[in-house]
């Protein structure tokens, strides 16, 4: 199982200029209501995640796969008002999030993250029955891909939120987690990771 090392400021500095890069696209993205490469854009953050184990790149993958299940259900968009608040609002929280990171504020950008999340919940419980808890799949999602990717299945409950055995339920009714994401991450870059854990 691949597990944690110690990051240094440099690691993190590294971190956040490549999540900055992440959610300008990602901002791009919905400008362009480009949905599905919301998703593509998700797996590939898991993936450096994988390897970095960095909070803030792993909440960057749960929110952009979030974002992707809400902007991809239409049932969101047919309360028009509601949904252009929430819209305006999203873009203008991406670009605060923009902001903290190049500032190089790795606190202020989970804390962030964290109200963002926060604010698809509160889009989600205000379509009562057509509630999808979007926020807490895509939790259990991205946890039972590092799970399936090698993570120890108690990292990949830490580093996302969910619970073990949301993420163990969840390997059991699915191929494991998008394969063609586990196709990407070789297998070499996953042992160098290792050794450098061991060293």
């Amino acid at each position: 199982m691949v597990e944690s090392a110690t990051k240094n400021s440099g690691d993190a500095l590294q971190d956040g200029e490549r999540l900055s890069v992440s959610v300008r696209k990602l901002l791009e993205l919905i400008e362009r209501d480009e949905v599905t490469k919301i998703k593509n854009l998700s797996n590939e953050l898991i993936e450096e995640g994988l390897v970095s184990q960095a909070p803030a790149t792993i909440k960057l993958a749960i929110l952009s796969y979030a974002l992707y299940k809400v902007y991809q259900k239409r049932h969101y968009r047919k309360d028009e008002l509601k949904w252009k608040a929430f819209d305006s609002e999203m873009r203008s929280d991406l670009e605060g999030l923009f902001e903290c990171l190049e500032r190089g504020n790795i606190e202020e950008t989970e804390r962030t993250l964290d109200s963002i999340m926060d604010d698809i919940k509160a889009l989600d419980a205000s379509f009562g029955r057509y509630i999808e808890k979007v926020t807490e799949k895509a939790m259990v999602k991205k946890g039972t891909t590092l799970y399936a990717l090698g993570l120890s299945l108690g990292m990949a409950s830490q580093l996302t939120g969910a619970s073990k055995w949301e993420i163990m339920h969840f390997s059991g009714k699915t191929r494991t987690a998008d394969t063609d994401v586990e196709s990407r991450v070789g297998l070499h870059e996953r042992l160098n990771y290792a050794r450098n854990v061991l060293e």
